[in-house]
């Protein structure tokens, strides 16, 4: 019988063979192919891996990697071809999600799949999700290897699952034009979301505190600090957002900055959509928005997705088109 078990530094090398021998070098998560990255989280304790073991070989995986003290996220869900439909992801996932999020402090755990797996969106409902989120494009270029064919820009569904059940109710002031679309995404989680008049207030946005690129996808990721009174529209925030070639963008942006309507309205401006609500994903731990633009136009029928998340993916869909429509020149 399969046994699940956790992973040990030891056990890297089968963890990025059973990558390899299912997804080839077209995993999507290419960081995680390097051996140096896997090992050294393992060694940290900063990623912790459930294994599915049979005979002695690693025929599944997933892992629960530290964002921060209280943001987990659980993803990197691997399974041998004739070991699918069996149950792995459920019971690797199990010690996971309950004795060691709950040994390692995690108030949150994040679940992330692409949209055309819709099993692992299956997964993460029954396990208690609730979705925050659709990233477009997150790993444009990319053809992940399997039976099933890919679209050229794959898609995401980002969740979260509490895991504290002294989880606090906090109220938050958003600006008309995102207030709806958070307001449903956060109250699963038991955090309310009050709306602002258009008019909001005068406070300005900070520069990104962190930009990375991650090369293989084309994405750029802004993160921004809560303290600052730099325009957003300066000449340095229009560099960091539009160097470098990137196809994706993400502006991770705390709730209270985006109170002030005249940030949200700059952002808006630029082609940013609405991406995802995501708790505890701030620079300093604190709630955010993840804004999105992706500069490829993205076919409907390519972004799968259960029943239950349809509406969800339908809305960011129609808002991405919208935007990209606007921001086109003009003939």
């Amino acid at each position: 019988m399969t046994q699940v078990r956790l992973a040990g530094t030891k056990d890297a090398e089968q963890i990025l063979s059973l990558i390899r021998n299912c997804y080839g070098e077209t995993y999507v998560e290419q960081e995680w192919l390097d051996p140096e990255r896997l090992m050294s989280s393992l060694e940290t304790g900063a990623t912790v891996y459930a294994l599915a073991e049979d005979r002695g070989a690693i025929v599944g995986q997933v892992a629960l990697e530290r964002i921060n003290a209280q943001l987990w996220l659980h993803s990197r869900a691997v399974v041998s071809l004739a070991y699918r439909g069996q149950g792995l992801l459920r019971r690797m996932s199990e010690p996971l999600l309950g004795e060691v999020a709950a040994s390692r402090g995690a108030q949150l755990v994040l679940g992330s799949s692409v949209t055309h797996h819709t099993h692992t969106q299956r997964f993460n409902l029954r396990a208690g999700f609730s979705p925050l989120g659709l990233l477009l494009g997150i790993y444009p270029g990319i053809q992940p290897a399997g039976p099933d064919p890919i679209p050229d820009v794959v898609s995401g569904v980002l969740m979260g699952l509490p895991c504290n059940s002294s989880w606090e109710t906090r109220s938050t002031r958003l600006p008309a034009p995102l207030a709806d679309q958070v307001q449903r995404r956060l109250a699963a989680l038991g955090i309310s979301c009050i709306k602002l008049p258009v008019a909001g207030t005068t406070q300005e946005a900070p520069l990104p505190a962190l930009v990375s690129r991650h090369g293989p996808s084309g994405r750029v990721h802004l993160q921004f600090c809560p303290q600052g009174d730099t325009d957003p529209l300066s000449s340095d925030w229009l560099q960091a957002e539009r160097g470098g070639g990137g196809r994706v963008f993400w502006a991770d942006v705390p709730l209270s900055l985006l109170a002030s309507h005249a940030t949200a309205q700059a952002l808006l401006a630029l082609g940013f959509t609405f991406g995802a609500a995501v708790p505890l994903a701030g620079v300093e731990g604190e709630d955010v928005v993840r804004l999105q633009r992706c500069e490829d136009p993205l076919p409907r029928g390519d972004i799968q997705a259960l029943p239950e998340i349809s509406e969800l993916v339908g809305e960011v869909y129609q808002q991405h088109e919208r935007a990209r429509t606007s921001l086109a020149p003009s003939a």
